[in-house]
């Protein structure tokens, strides 16, 4: 048929983000087709649609996960608790329920996290729910199978630790095929198959730099409202004169993972500097809290968590500000330009990469307007305060002198527009003293450059810039 003969199914409001819709096929039973229609970043209606291409909305909540369907149940995950049927499932939570013909059935809970736990993601095989969860920032595994009218959980094999993947899930088997690392262990490919429960070696990524001497140590230092921090430090040395590279992004539930270092293990961490990755809030490492309490009005505490995490560094005597460095991209980009004008005497450089510096006028520019619910709105009278305060573009000042600076953007970003940069950067200039640099090249994009050429020379870039003004 043509576009113009086929059966109009949902259309979503004009003032709508984005729609969606995809079959699920459930091996123990009948494959179900469903639309997610989405009004904000995190909040979403499901809609289950009928053989006869009827859309009917299902009763879950708004600011839920759909994950998968198996053996006739939905998978959820919650990003609040959810109260239904005198049962209260918390935030962060795995629950199945019961779906039959566009209405929820009974639910079981799978999984509720404690307070060093968050749920990252899950699959489904023919026959087992697996899901992949985060116990104090190191990857675990769990695993269901539906028997006996309800869900089980099943045990695993030993499984290593640092960031654990799930990268495959070929239909109609249960072998599921995993990626993991840690900051000095390259990536090894695995296979688990779940009917035997066995795990294969599959492949390993050769070492890209010599590991002997390198430590890795979790610290944990306290934010200014006395929330506790974590943070990994990975060197050789940790002395008040090792140069210390901190990175943190930050944002939208996002977790940063013990993941291996490769070329900053090759040309930083070899020559006896130290990389920190500081697990700060707004983040999923802990799971929907973790993520909530640093955003909208409370986006500031990212940047509270990043500056406790450079000054434990110094107070540890593991290094000091002329020595630290930051740096962060997109959303980390604008906590670490917000932490770098908040206190500019802490830290000794900042590399910051297709940042978003403009918080008065970034819901104006490409997707910004879609990033509302994480950083709220600047035309609320209560919010534009408090994004004005986080603005590093409207914080610098042309009479203070600032630490050196290597700003990064792509002329073809279209998610967060190159102006954030570019005007951070002129800005910077005016400043007194400012040592403040432009990489923007014309290619690439938000996520990266184009070519293998091209990503080694930003690379380069990077490490000659943080060499010169921190390794000095």
């Amino acid at each position: 048929k043509s576009f113009e003969e086929s059966l109009p199914v949902y259309q979503i409001a004009e003032d709508g983000m984005m729609v969606n819709a995809w079959r699920y096929l459930d091996p123990q039973g009948s494959p179900i087709d469903l639309i997610e229609a989405s009004d904000g970043f995190y909040t979403k209606t499901y809609l289950q649609v009928s053989a006869e291409g009827e859309a009917k909305p299902l009763n879950l909540p708004n600011d839920c996960d759909v994950v998968g369907y198996l053996a006739g149940h939905l998978l959820l995950t919650l990003r609040k608790d959810w109260n239904r049927a005198n049962q209260s499932y918390p935030s962060g939570a795995l629950v199945a329920v019961k779906l039959n013909r566009g209405e929820l059935g009974a639910a079981q809970l799978l999984f509720a996290p404690n307070e060093t736990q968050a749920l990252e993601s899950v699959e489904t095989t023919k026959r087992f729910v697996v899901a992949s969860l985060l116990e104090n920032v190191q990857g675990r595994l769990k695993a269901w199978r539906f028997t006996d009218g309800k869900w089980q959980e099943v045990e695993l094999p030993r499984l290593p630790s640092g960031a654990l993947e799930m990268t495959d899930q070929p239909w109609g088997g249960d072998v599921v095929y995993l990626a993991a690392s840690d900051f000095t262990t390259p990536l090894t490919l695995f296979a688990l198959d779940l009917n035997v429960m066995e795990l294969t070696v599959m492949r390993r990524q050769p070492q890209q730099f010599d590991s002997d001497g390198i430590n890795v140590q979790q610290f944990w230092t306290t934010s200014a409202d006395g929330e506790r921090i974590p943070y990994f430090h990975v060197g050789k040395n940790a002395t008040p004169d090792t140069p210390t590279l901190v990175y943190a992004y930050g944002g939208f539930g996002v977790p940063e993972l013990p993941h291996y270092l490769g070329s900053i293990g090759k040309y930083w961490l070899e020559e006896g500097n130290a990389f920190v990755l500081a697990n700060i809030r707004g983040g999923g490492e802990f799971g929907p809290r973790w993520h909530q309490a640093a955003q909208g009005i409370s986006k500031h505490k990212s940047v509270d968590d990043l500056l406790a995490v450079v000054r434990d560094l110094s107070e540890r005597g593991m290094s000091s500000p002329k020595h630290i460095g930051l740096q962060g991209g997109s959303n980390g980009g604008l906590l670490t330009a917000s932490a770098f004008v908040r206190q500019p005497e802490s830290i000794g450089a900042l590399v910051c990469e297709v940042p978003l510096t403009d918080m008065l006028r970034y819901h104006r520019l490409s997707a910004g307007a879609s990033w509302i619910e994480e950083y709220g709105d600047p035309d609320d009278e209560t919010m534009r305060p408090l994004l004005a305060a986080l603005s590093p573009y409207h914080n610098l000042d042309a009479e203070r002198r600032y630490p050196s600076v290597l700003v990064t953007t792509s002329l073809s970003d279209d998610r967060v527009h190159p102006a954030h940069a570019l005007k951070f950067y002129a800005r910077l200039r005016q400043s007194q003293n400012a040592n403040a640099w432009l990489y923007a090249p014309a290619g690439g994009g938000h996520t990266g450059n184009g070519t293998q050429e091209e990503t080694a020379a930003e690379l380069a870039c990077i490490l000659r810039f943080l060499q010169q003004s921190i390794a000095a």
